[in-house]
């Protein structure tokens, strides 16, 4: 919570920036899907099966090797690819 001083501040910061780059206060009040910069959408899908599939060989590669420790951060690696990767909805397009 905000003191009342600092909410009078953070109005005040508000107001200029609305009377100073319209534009700009609002992109702020933008959310939803692509309104992070964040997104990776210039990332083909293909490279997320490849990455995966690399990441898994690497993973059984450890293993044979004697370093489960290794093996087990791999693993890891290959579920977080597989959790980023870009889904498709119903319509067969792409979501963030």
């Amino acid at each position: 919570m905000l003191s009342d001083q600092e909410r009078q501040t953070l109005d005040e910061v508000q107001r200029r920036f609305v009377t100073e780059d319209p534009r700009f206060a609002a992109s702020f009040n933008r959310v939803g899907p692509g309104a992070s910069s964040y997104t990776v959408r210039w990332v083909p899908r293909w490279a997320y099966t490849t990455a995966m599939f690399v990441a898994a060989a690497f993973g059984v590669l450890m293993l044979i090797a004697g370093a489960p420790g290794t093996a087990l951060a791999v693993a890891a690696l290959a579920t977080a690819i597989s959790l980023l990767r870009p889904r498709r909805n119903q319509t067969g397009r792409r979501e963030s």
